[in-house]
């Protein structure tokens, strides 16, 4: 494998990080309309892409947006449509741009060590029974599992570097507080359905690889997928 380049600025000039935190609670009100906007709209173009159903998604309440934006374990990013560097804040970069699409990356779970059902698939790690923690590992020995949600591109954006640019940004968050956690060894996992190969050619050119040898994943939508991972050494 190719050694993953470190991201840059520059790279990841159109991409925003969604805060957590407002000074404005009208702010936090327009970035949930505008993510969930965003989030139906690609469902709508692009249904095949996800493992949920537009159908669904448009009968969500308010709170189930609100939660996916300010979940403490997840950071979602957003593609806007400039491309130069600004200095702008976050917030008002997204209430001010129009956007193209998002990625979201949900973790750091811990590897635990000599459990083989989890090493064959790690993204088991992210089912609701899951409850390991940071704190059980060993300094220098660590391996952390990051998973990747809802990543899409609108029409409008594609062919444009956008897909590339959230990922980039994504596994550069991760291998930052995979660094700074003292983790040796860091796996980010996306789900593709199989057929998609547009999906899993954007995954292949960020260095992400079929696991296992095409293994096969279903999803509750009896999708075909299989398991692409970026398997980074620290």
């Amino acid at each position: 494998m190719s050694p993953i380049p470190e991201p840059t600025i520059l790279q990841n000039s159109n991409v925003a990080l969604i805060p957590k935190e407002y000074a404005q609670q009208t702010d936090l009100e327009t970035i949930i309309t505008r993510y969930k906007t965003l989030r139906l709209r690609g469902l709508q173009e692009n249904p095949n892409a996800f493992s949920s159903k537009y159908e669904d998604e448009v009968e969500f309440p308010y709170e189930k947006w609100l939660a996916r934006v300010t979940n403490p374990e997840a950071r979602s990013f957003i593609a806007y449509d400039d491309r130069t560097q600004s200095n702008a804040d976050p917030v008002a970069l997204l209430l001010d741009r129009e956007w193209l699409g998002t990625v979201t990356i949900v973790g750091p779970r811990l590897l635990p060590e000599g459990n083989r059902a989890l090493a064959k698939t790690p993204w088991g790690l992210f089912l609701p029974l899951d409850n390991e923690v940071l704190d059980e590992g060993k300094p220098g020995s660590m391996t952390l599992v990051y998973m990747l949600y809802g990543m899409f591109v609108l029409e409008m954006g594609r062919r444009k570097g956008n897909g590339r640019r959230l990922i980039d940004r994504a596994v550069g968050e991760a291998r930052m507080e995979a660094v700074e956690a003292g983790a040796s060894r860091v796996l980010v996992v996306s789900i593709a359905e199989r057929y998609n190969h547009a999906a899993r050619q954007l995954y292949e050119k960020c260095s992400f690889d079929v696991w296992d040898d095409e293994l096969v994943v279903k999803t509750p939508e009896s999708q075909e997928c299989v398991a692409m991972v970026l398997d980074l050494k620290l």
